[in-house]
């Protein structure tokens, strides 16, 4: 149901013959139908467009709103993973401390 807009005569194409007022009026009739044919067709169009705009405006929010949470998921696990290594790295030097204690136990 696709409507297109109507094209609009120039006034300067509209003569004024005051001889021919019925013409005349009839003719600025029928371009003021085109005229307020095109206006609600372009209301029609706004409606659309503002209408697909707002449906991308709430899938983007929503979509950033998901991004947002992965992203702090994703940095609390990293954090995690910070101090599992930390961990890891006192125990490695626990052991190496432990292994040359153990050592020297040995030797002596």
């Amino acid at each position: 149901m696709s409507r297109e807009i109507v094209p609009i005569s120039k006034s300067s194409n509209l003569e004024i013959n005051f001889a021919d007022q019925k013409k005349y009026d009839l003719a600025w009739s029928f371009e003021s139908k085109n005229l307020n044919s095109n206006i609600q067709v372009l209301e029609e169009e706004k409606f659309h467009l503002e209408y697909k705009l707002n449906l991308k405006l709430k899938y983007r929010q929503t979509i950033t709103q998901e991004l947002e949470t992965q992203l702090k998921q994703v940095n609390n696990l990293r954090t995690e993973c910070e101090k599992l290594q930390d961990l890891c790295e006192i125990e490695g030097k626990k052991k190496s401390i432990l292994e040359k204690d153990h050592q020297k136990r040995i030797t002596i």
